[in-house]
């Protein structure tokens, strides 16, 4: 023979009591790794986020190095030019100098002439 066992009041309010805990438990629980999957989602795209950033720096370090190492070059051949400018103008101005000394000499020499002759 079968019985059926029931419940108070009291005790059918207890078991409600412990039924509604444990789906607010199990509630939490499932929020809480929501939480957590929601919070290590986040760390991974900022981690990504961080190495596309690094990244980026590197390759417009690579640039900035690639223009600065173009700059250097035209610079030094600017650098180049000047100094051959220079030499050839020393030369030059040695030439002119060497030409005027001879021109100088030689009116010297023709103004002694006259002198003498007078």
């Amino acid at each position: 023979m079968i019985t059926k066992c029931h419940l108070t009041s009291s005790q059918s309010q207890l078991q409600e009591y412990y039924n509604d805990n444990q789906i607010n438990s199990y509630i939490t629980t499932q929020n809480n790794n929501e939480l957590f999957n929601t919070e290590n989602q986040l760390q991974t795209q900022i981690s990504t986020q961080t190495l596309n950033d690094n990244e980026m720096h590197y390759v417009l370090n690579e640039q900035n190095c690639a223009c600065l190492q173009a700059q250097i070059f035209c610079e030094t051949n600017v650098i180049k030019n000047i100094m051959r400018l220079t030499n050839q103008l020393e030369h030059a101005v040695a030439a002119a100098s060497s030409k005027i000394k001879s021109i100088w000499n030689q009116q010297l020499l023709i103004i002694e002439q006259i002198v003498d002759d007078e």
